[in-house]
């Protein structure tokens, strides 16, 4: 899946991930972070500003820089590049706020027909996890790499 995205700069684990973002409030330093929980292969998946003054990441900041759709177009990016490292992880996000987790869920949707085929995109309800409708408002989403089957029959 190839998407219009600002260039991202990777720790050699791949689990960090820095870009710029530019637009009517400047050039603003963005980080994303893959987070490995207590559950094996399951990670949590970390996005905000990147503090030039203590180094760390800010993801309740809202920096209005007018550029939404190449940011979330680079998180998408982030992923496929953790992944294809990583292909047995599941990743976990779920916005700072409620808001957030919506401006996910609106990412997902305007990337699900692409991601699809690559990815299993799971959603939370209050009361269960079930495939993701664009259509339902979730509390978090679960997105892991599909198995390709490699079983050829001759």
């Amino acid at each position: 899946m190839k998407l219009s995205s600002y260039p991202l700069t990777a720790n050699a684990e791949a689990t960090t991930f820095e870009f710029f973002s530019h637009g009517p409030q400047g050039t603003i330093a963005k980080i994303i972070q893959f987070h490995l929980t207590e559950t094996p292969n399951l990670y949590n998946l970390s996005f905000g500003d990147l503090n030039p003054t203590n180094g760390e990441m800010d993801d309740r900041s809202r920096s209005n820089n007018g550029d939404h759709e190449i940011v979330l177009a680079t998180i998408v990016s982030a992923v496929i590049m953790f992944t294809v490292r990583n292909p047995n992880a599941w990743i976990y996000a779920k916005g700072s706020t409620l808001s957030r987790t919506r401006l996910y869920q609106m990412g997902i949707a305007r990337y699900r027909e692409r991601a699809i085929f690559e990815f299993h995109i799971l959603a939370k309800t209050q009361h269960h996890w079930e495939e993701f409708n664009p259509g339902k408002n979730y509390l978090a989403f679960l997105v892991f790499r599909r198995k390709k089957n490699l079983n050829f029959h001759t």
